[in-house]
């Protein structure tokens, strides 16, 4: 006979938070349950070891490269839906803007993105703010970079591609990405 499970009080919430910092050496975590019509929120540790700022209910943590599973979600979710296409071109996508310097600005492609093959020098941290138009403005930026090589030559990093890629689901879905995702 299976055992009952007990009802989720914020106590129990903050002792499961605080044991699975501890157990997976996590410097620090947030956690939030949403049951029956009730928010509850549970932190622990802090947000950079160097500053020892600790973690509250409010904070942003960076997720870095996890978005980017996200994202290659969404624009699959875009190709299988037929709203675009792996081969097309990313700046035909965004209206023909730029996405980077040079001759093979216009040969970048979905899929050149999303395999980190743009050749495109993806090193692009300029902080943009949090609203909705946010990744809109990162797009713009992107008009600056440099190519490294021909877009398909070389496996490359490219942050800044995903974020072309973010911007790519705004506009084919029509909502910010935060929405989309």
């Amino acid at each position: 006979m299976p055992t009952a499970i007990s009802p989720l009080t914020q106590a129990s919430l903050a002792e499961a938070v605080a044991n699975a910092a501890r157990q997976y050496y996590c410097p620090g975590l947030s956690a939030a349950v949403y049951v029956n019509g009730e928010t509850m929120c549970a932190t622990a540790g802090v947000l950079n070891l160097a500053t020892q700022e600790p973690v509250t209910p409010h904070a942003l943590f960076q997720i870095g490269s996890v978005s980017k599973l996200v994202t290659a979600a969404l624009v699959m979710q875009l190709v299988e839906a037929g709203k675009i296409g792996l081969d097309q071109s990313v700046s035909a996508l965004l209206g023909g803007a730029p996405i980077g310097k040079g001759e093979f600005s216009a040969r970048v492609t979905v899929r050149h993105l999303l395999t980190h093959m743009s050749g495109q020098d993806g090193d692009l941290f300029e902080d943009t703010g949090r609203d909705d138009d946010c990744i809109a403005r990162n797009a713009v930026l992107c008009r600056d970079l440099d190519f490294l090589c021909a877009p398909g030559l070389h496996y490359n990093y490219c942050n800044a591609g995903y974020c072309l890629l973010g911007r790519i689901v705004e506009t084919q879905t029509g909502v910010c990405f935060e929405e989309a995702a």
